[in-house]
């Protein structure tokens, strides 16, 4: 009987790697990416084809959306508070599915920067690739493919009843903006958790050398010995300025996309949360089925959008803990005995992390962290205590 071959640690990269493949594949065919891989140059370029078809979607689900009044449509039977979120969820889609593709064709040369970065900073680090990115690849691939499960759940329900290629379209039209965020949320989340595996390794080197630093105490000869620790420890100082300014860069580039896409799904959240309020208060006997299965899909979209934000923000929170961690690590060799130029050296990095520390924001106005999700619950109370007045007034 012939023996199955184990799987080792190279193939298991691989495999994460061809599912991330195909999600990088999904993510051209809905119009999210432009940007493909220059095999013969290894470097990223915008594709124009590509930037041109992302922009022709988003205009044809516009007009979709609009026709459909799914995006701007006044129904005389919502509430106030119902339809004012309707309103302001409507101006975010625009932004997000015709600006926000604008806005990356306009972005596309700090995109295709940062792919050189990474390699620059994957060359100087000292490790291989899949030491540096397996570990972040197998995060990302799994909650690429938990939003992706969870879009299933939202999508299969609404394609039982289609019996034509135009209801097909409608659906996909329905489900674009959710598509969307699950897109921006995982390539946002790949980004940022790459930052934090650099620091993480950074940090690896730091208390290796703090070991090895404590060893040469013992050792007559100190001179030579913290004059390479010196040079070593200035080597990793300048590593993390590129890590830094890395961090900054994807700041700058997914600044003004974050807010919107965090306005949008603090909006969603807020309109699912009242959703599912409003199916409750308004529970009758007569609609019991058809109130139970829109109050599941109210759920499964809110634990969906709520699932993308916990990503963002728990990649953001990491990026900062670690950062973090390489102050605690550099204040350890302040009880070592150090010469003037290892002393130095050590001082000059505890500056630069106070002078530069990583903070992810949305144009400055909030930072990316765990406050995010559970703001959305005070606005909720709001909006139902405008609802009970709205209905006392109706009588």
């Amino acid at each position: 009987m012939a023996k199955v071959k184990p799987i080792t640690r190279l193939d298991s990269y691989r495999l994460v790697r061809y599912v991330l493949l195909l999600f990088y594949v999904q993510s051209i065919l809905v119009g999210f990416t432009a940007q493909v891989y220059d095999s013969t140059k290894n470097r990223i370029y915008t594709s124009k084809i590509l930037a041109f078809y992302s922009i022709g979607i988003s205009i044809i689900l516009i007009i979709k959306h609009i026709t459909s009044g799914n995006l701007i449509g006044r129904n005389s039977e919502l509430g106030v508070v119902e339809s004012t979120v309707n309103a302001v969820e409507a101006f975010l889609l625009l932004n997000i599915m015709l600006l926000g593709t604008i806005r990356r064709y306009t972005m596309r040369k700090n995109i295709e920067s940062l792919f050189d970065d990474y390699a620059n900073i994957q060359k100087v680090i000292g490790f291989t690739s899949s030491q540096i990115y397996g570990t972040a690849n197998i995060r990302v691939m799994r909650a690429a493919m938990i939003g992706t499960a969870l879009l299933l759940i939202l999508i299969l329900p609404e394609l039982r009843t289609v019996t034509s290629v135009s209801e097909v379209f409608d659906v996909f039209t329905l489900m674009y903006p959710k598509v969307m965020i699950v897109n921006l949320a995982s390539w946002q989340y790949l980004e940022v958790l790459y930052v934090h595996r650099y620091l993480e390794l950074i940090n690896h080197m730091l208390s290796e050398m703090h070991y090895e630093a404590a060893k040469e105490v013992k050792v007559i000869n100190l001179d030579k010995n913290f004059q390479s620790l010196s040079l070593k420890l200035f080597r990793i100082m300048m590593i993390r300025n590129r890590v830094i300014a890395l961090a900054f860069k994807i700041n700058n580039n997914n600044n003004l996309q974050m807010l919107t896409v965090f306005t949008l799904i603090s909006v969603l959240t807020l309109n699912q949360m009242y959703a599912v309020f409003l199916l409750i208060h308004h529970l009758s006997q007569d609609q019991i089925e058809e109130s139970q299965q829109k109050s599941l899909s109210s759920i499964f979209c809110l634990i969906l959008i709520l699932y993308e934000a916990f990503c963002i923000t728990d990649a953001c929170e990491q990026v900062v803990e670690e950062s973090n961690k390489t102050s605690e690590i550099l204040h350890r060799y302040n009880s070592l005995h150090m010469d003037a130029q290892l002393k130095q050296t050590v001082e000059m990095f505890l500056i630069q992390l106070m002078h530069h520390p990583i903070k992810f924001t949305a144009c400055g106005m909030f930072t990316l962290d765990y406050s995010i999700i559970t703001s959305a619950t005070s606005y909720l109370i709001i909006l139902i205590q405008f609802e009970l007045a709205d209905n006392c007034k109706k009588g």
